[in-house]
């Protein structure tokens, strides 16, 4: 349903490919029948206030088909959409991306069949298509992974209207089935939990006595409750039918673990990210637009997730390649090239992070060689705009609970992006850029540190800077929970501390006192979070190394704010944008979990690009007993469960073939360890490598093991 995907038509068209042989598999007459509706290239009104409707790509909808034949014989030949082809307007009276009006009066029973009669079609006429390069959709197709029926209905007498309830949102499309009067006018409204967005979907009835149906295909909306009005046939729930809509169908990887809250969560994750993808990641309520801001936090969790990630991260990427203004600037909208006042350097560094991340996940260099000018020029872009190396622009730590300082909260990625500039240039052998870029990073490292640090306390902040609630609404009634503990006169925070400490900007030396200021504000807000969208993600990977403990304390806690406050909490059963459950549901705040999950908790990490090698590292935290953990890797299947028994910890991995790993496995001594009962130090495969804190560390070949030991802390 709903394809091809929405580019920014005048750079780049995709098209599908289908294997249509089950259709031509008998022998007789075929027919070939294609329906068009609007979509993003025919679009009449942007449903936000980007104004979309006025891209210079916008025309009346086309076609372009070839259907390829090869026949028993070994010839072929090719059927084209050319002018012996003829149209007719349909049953779809109106159709874009969050509505669809239907009316039945129109419809032309059989004009998909051969037989047909089209004498009152009209000719169809050759035109120019769209401008852009024309590539072949790689990217999973949106399917229809979910039927439902509502769980109540309700009748208004004085409005005439019957309004359904489900107990969970979803993103798709309304089927209803009614009968009634030739010409009788239903209409259908689609109505999110958050109730300013309704949208009104027209149905005219043929009036031929049967059932009629509402069967509406291209659009896609947020659907808490549905309300019918001007139906004469009493409606039953099981004539409303709410079908979910994904391109993320496929998984990669599974959790489970002997916390119940934690398997909430994480299939509270999954629907939400499949809820809000068709294509790309975008707000199915209230704005329909791929925001290039949750790249940085979307990547970690959802290639543990879903196995259409890496298409669908390369055409995001593509996307930036296409857009990416003359002066280096990058859109915070793509496709659709949106640049407004709604971005920052967390947006516009996804044209870094992106081909940087797919070659660590997957272990493909090819957009990271694609990619190099425009990653350049977006680094130079924000060298230009810097204020002595500071990112002094643009949005904050978007719906914190409280705020920190912007040039705290944008100068980290500048900095990364330029270190991973300076990498990938040695990497593809530009060795002057390498060394102009590293010497770069070094400058901005130095001039952060003399603005914010202050190397007495290992805090973070800004002279002047007060506590101050997350804007806009990032704090419930704008309050911040949270006690005074240091002294000085800079306010540390959360993401403050955390993002200095992930992106290696700390001096040396100093890493000590800035994670102890870190754990001590964490306390500080009583365990729990205080950042917003872009830092929440740094924060979770730095505690499963630095202080899993308190990283499981701030996961798990049902005080507000927390991942419990912005779902069951807040009786909602999606992850919605702020923290205290408010707005419209979107994975981009608390989807972080995920990666806390599969990363922290199963332990299943990349040792290097494409998980060649892979680190096993599970955190034995908190009151879990055991945890089952895969992930599908280009090289096969990682799997690492763990369970508790008694004093003993058993581990149970899978290292694919042609891979290795290091296992970090919770042991006192050595001596402890067996694996499947044998002395470890005399198990092919198995090399002791060092201890590290309160682990062994082994290197191991692709194979099954299973580990046994007595952590240090038994």
């Amino acid at each position: 349903v709903m394809g091809p995907g929405f580019t920014s038509y005048d750079k780049r068209t995709q098209y599908l490919a289908f294997d249509v042989t089950d259709h031509l598999s008998e022998p007789g007459t075929k027919a070939l029948g294609v329906t068009l509706v609007d979509g993003w290239y025919g679009l009449k009104k942007d449903p936000w206030v980007h104004k979309f409707e006025q891209k210079v790509y916008v025309d009346k909808p086309k076609l372009l088909l070839d259907l390829h034949i090869k026949y028993s014989d070994g010839t072929e030949s090719v059927i084209v959409s050319d002018d012996s082809w003829k149209w007719s307007l349909g049953d779809r009276t109106f159709s874009w991306i969050a509505q669809e009006h239907i009316d039945l009066r129109r419809s032309k029973p059989g004009w998909d069949k051969e037989g047909f009669n089209d004498g009152d079609w009209d000719q169809v006429k050759k035109v120019k298509g769209p401008a852009g390069k024309l590539v072949l959709q790689k990217e999973p197709l949106c399917r229809i992974i979910e039927e439902v029926h509502p769980e109540s209905m309700s009748y208004d007498r004085e409005t005439d209207t019957y309004t359904f309830s489900f107990i969970t949102e979803r993103a798709g499309v309304v089927r209803f089935r009614t009968k009634g009067e030739k010409g009788q006018v239903i209409t259908i409204t689609t109505i999110p939990s958050d109730l300013a967005y309704p949208h009104d979907n027209q149905f005219i009835l043929n009036g031929d006595g049967d059932f009629e149906v509402y069967d509406p295909r291209f659009y896609n909306i947020a659907i808490k409750q549905v309300a019918i009005k001007g139906a004469t046939h009493i409606p039953e729930l099981e004539d409303v039918t709410v079908r979910a809509i994904s391109s993320l169908w496929e998984r990669a990887g599974s959790f489970s673990c002997s916390d119940d809250y934690l398997n909430y969560l994480e299939n509270m994750l999954r629907r939400t990210q499949q809820y809000y993808t068709t294509f790309l990641p975008n707000d199915p309520t209230r704005e329909w637009k791929a925001w290039v801001g949750d790249v940085w936090n979307s990547f970690w969790w959802n290639n543990y997730l879903f196995a259409g990630s890496q298409r669908m991260f390369e055409r995001r990427q593509y996307g930036l390649l296409d857009e990416q203004r003359a002066d280096g600037q990058v859109p915070n909208c793509s496709p659709g090239a949106l640049f407004d006042e709604y971005t920052s350097p967390w947006g516009g560094c996804a044209i870094v992070w992106i081909p940087w991340s797919l070659y660590q996940y997957y272990g493909d260099d090819t957009m990271l060689k694609e990619s190099y000018p425009s990653m350049k020029r977006y680094v130079d872009y924000l060298t230009r705009v810097s204020e002595n190396g500071l990112q002094d622009w643009g949005l904050l730590d978007w719906l914190s609970v409280e705020e920190t300082p912007r040039p705290i909260v944008n100068t980290p990625p500048y900095y990364d992006a330029v270190i991973k500039v300076s990498k990938i240039a040695g990497m593809l052998g530009k060795n002057e850029d390498a060394i102009k870029y590293a010497e770069l990073a070094d400058n901005i490292r130095k001039t952060f540190n003399e603005e914010f640090l202050d190397p007495e306390t290992g805090i973070y902040g800004q002279l002047g800077w007060e506590v101050t609630p997350g804007y806009p609404g990032g704090a419930l009634n704008n309050i911040v929970p949270h006690e005074i503990w240091w002294t000085g006169n800079r306010v540390p925070t959360q993401a403050g501390q955390a993002l200095p400490l992930f992106f290696g900007l700390v001096p040396e030396g100093i890493e000590p006192l800035v994670e102890k200021a870190l754990l001590s504000e964490i306390e500080a807000h009583y365990n729990c979070v205080s950042n917003g969208m872009p830092s929440i993600s740094p924060m979770l990977q730095l505690l499963a190394d630095l202080a899993p403990d308190a990283g499981w304390e701030i996961t798990t806690t049902h005080d507000y704010p927390s991942w419990y406050s912005n779902t069951v909490g807040s009786d909602y059963y999606l992850m919605k944008e702020t923290w205290h459950g408010g707005q419209v549901f979107m994975p981009a705040q608390a989807g972080s979990i995920g990666g806390w999950l599969y990363h922290s908790l199963g332990g299943i990490r990349s040792g290097s690009p494409g998980f060649k090698n892979i680190i096993i590292k599970p955190n034995i935290v908190g009151d879990l007993h055991w945890v089952n953990c895969s992930y599908q890797s280009v090289h096969g299947e990682i799997i690492s469960n763990w369970r508790k028994r008694g004093k003993q910890v058993i581990m149970s991995i899978t290292i694919p073939c042609n891979t290795t790993a290091t296992v970090y496995i919770p042991a006192e001594n050595d001596a402890n360890i067996t694996e499947s009962g044998n002395p470890i130090e005399e198990v092919v495969g198995v090399k002791f490598l060092r201890k590290e804190n309160n682990a062994a560390l082994y290197a191991v070949t692709s194979g099954n093991y299973t580990f046994q030991s007595v952590p240090a802390h038994e």
